[in-house]
């Protein structure tokens, strides 16, 4: 014979800016986890980029940033032929994915042209 048993659970009830905050943190913190201690490659970035052609992601968004890039620790290495100490371009995971998501927008305009 089945018996009932009595379940005791907590809901929670939250505002829609809270909820959108509290999911936005865990959206961070899955990111963080997932990238941290990875390096990237310029074909992992023109991956996220869904698929800019490396020669608009280096000449037009890592060339005229790579001393931004440098500062904040999000380049690691990069090629001699752009005065770096390397023979490709490699980044700090954590850091790119940041970046590119704060200049998202004008990463989409094309991103930064020598006019």
């Amino acid at each position: 014979m089945l018996e009932a048993t009595e379940v005791t659970k907590k809901v929670y009830v939250f505002e829609p800016d809270e909820l959108e905050a509290l999911l936005e943190k865990t959206r961070e913190e899955v990111r963080t986890k997932y990238l941290i201690g990875e390096t990237w490659t310029i074909e992992d970035i023109n991956k996220r980029l869904r698929g800019k052609r490396r020669g608009d992601i280096t000449a037009h968004i890592i060339i005229p940033k790579l001393d931004e890039l440098l500062s904040i620790g999000a380049l690691l290495m990069y090629p001699h032929s752009a005065g770096g100490d390397g023979n490709r371009y490699l980044f700090r995971a954590t850091r790119m994915a940041q970046w590119l998501e704060d200049n998202m927008d004008q990463i989409s305009k094309g991103g930064w042209h020598n006019d």
